[in-house]
């Protein structure tokens, strides 16, 4: 009984270290078998905290992007892993196993490598949502894309069109080379800020735009922070210099949508929130809506209209970084990379401009009359000339 009453504390401290550590062992054992599923693809090398970034170590900057649009000739099953520090990317590359994927109605969460990078910026819109709240705005969301409200976007593109010929004009007399890319970033932006925002800034012509800069800069932020693996760590990054400036890069993307937000707002409520025909842009159809569906409230609507943001001010850099050091570009459509490499294909084959040119002749004669969406259809060869320019240089990995 003595050596019993000896030994008593022992046990129950025992016990205790043991009721202490059971979560820990819980997360280690899921953790090594998640690892091991993870390892079980074909895939990189990796070492702890780095994973498989040492790839890129000694590489430059075209050599990255090389290697890894070069990926699937390693792996050619379609199918292969790396390690982005500690968290894991998998990777396919044929259309089969990307149906699969895209298809599949279990795996809605993104992987935190998104939230680190575009998390500070557009929190939990619909491409970082989850859940009941993700259903409920897919639903509202999907009224705001009618086929309707979307064919009268078609002005607007049509307008910011006209302004960037009228841009690049000068460039027509002069023969200078320049890069197209930027003024199709331009373009995009200066277009997605009217039908999301309903704001005519002019940024084609106008280089000072705070919101512009500020949407660069965070990209560039994002980028740099998955390079280094300690910013992988939110309170490493957030005591950082980097983490510092994101801070306040953050804080000018969000005071300007909080303003518009705040503004229009107060504008629809002395109108009674009665819209328009023609007032059909994004913000204020998510207003309106927000009238009857009180789940809405103006961070969730800031939130879904700075996605939109994001989607299209994926800058050449943001993408070519994105690719190179996580070997995955999300699912955005980045039209004016789309558009930069259409016209590069275009420009390098004369017979095609020139049958497009017919087309367009032969529609329009040589009217100036801005086209509608009901002459779309008629353009088939041009149609056709796209999708060509996407199947042979595609702008989405999956």
């Amino acid at each position: 009984m003595g050596i019993f009453v000896g030994i008593l504390p022992f046990i129950i401290r025992g016990a205790i270290a043991l009721i202490a550590i059971k979560p820990f062992i819980e997360w280690f054992l899921q953790r090594r078998k998640f690892v091991n599923t993870i390892n079980s693809i074909p895939g990189f090398p990796s070492y702890p905290l780095i994973g498989s970034l040492w790839i890129t170590f000694h590489l430059e900057r075209e050599e990255i992007i090389n290697f890894a649009l070069a990926r699937p000739k390693f792996f050619p099953d379609g199918i292969s892993h790396a390690w982005l520090g500690p968290f894991p990317e998998v990777r396919v590359d044929t259309a089969e196993l990307a149906q699969e994927v895209l298809l599949s109605k279990k795996c809605f969460a993104k992987a935190r490598i998104y939230d680190l990078m575009i998390g500070g910026w557009i929190g939990n819109g619909l491409v970082l949502n989850t859940g009941e709240k993700w259903f409920k705005h897919r639903r509202l969301l999907t009224s705001t894309f009618h086929f309707d409200i979307l064919n009268k976007y078609c002005v607007v593109f049509q307008k910011k069109a006209d302004v960037l010929c009228d841009v690049l004009e000068k460039y027509s007399k002069s023969g200078e080379t320049f890069n197209i890319a930027e003024y199709f970033y331009r373009l995009t932006f200066d277009a997605i800020l009217e039908t999301a925002f309903g704001l005519q800034l002019d940024i084609q012509r106008d280089n000072d735009c705070a919101y512009l800069r500020a949407s660069e800069e965070i990209g560039e932020i994002a980028v740099n922070r998955v390079k280094n693996p300690l910013f992988l760590n939110s309170f490493i990054f957030k005591m950082s210099p980097l983490g510092r400036r994101a801070k306040k890069v953050l804080k000018v993307l969000h005071d300007f949508s909080n303003k518009v937000i705040k503004d229009r707002r107060e504008e629809l409520k002395e109108r009674k929130f009665n819209t328009e025909e023609d007032d059909i842009c994004f913000l204020n159809l998510l207003l309106r809506e927000s009238q009857t569906n009180t789940f809405l409230t103006d961070k969730d609507i800031r939130e879904e209209v700075d996605t939109f943001m994001f989607a299209v001010r994926l800058t050449p850099v943001f993408i070519n970084e994105f690719i190179s050091i996580i070997y995955l570009f999300k699912g955005h459509d980045t039209t004016a990379t789309m558009l930069s490499w259409t016209i590069l294909l275009i420009g390098n084959h004369p017979s095609v401009q020139q049958a497009i040119y017919d087309e367009q002749v032969t529609l329009f004669g040589h009217d100036k009359t801005p086209p509608t969406q009901k002459d779309l259809p008629k353009m088939q060869y041009l149609e056709r000339t796209i999708k060509e320019c996407v199947c042979l240089l595609f702008f989405i990995l999956f």
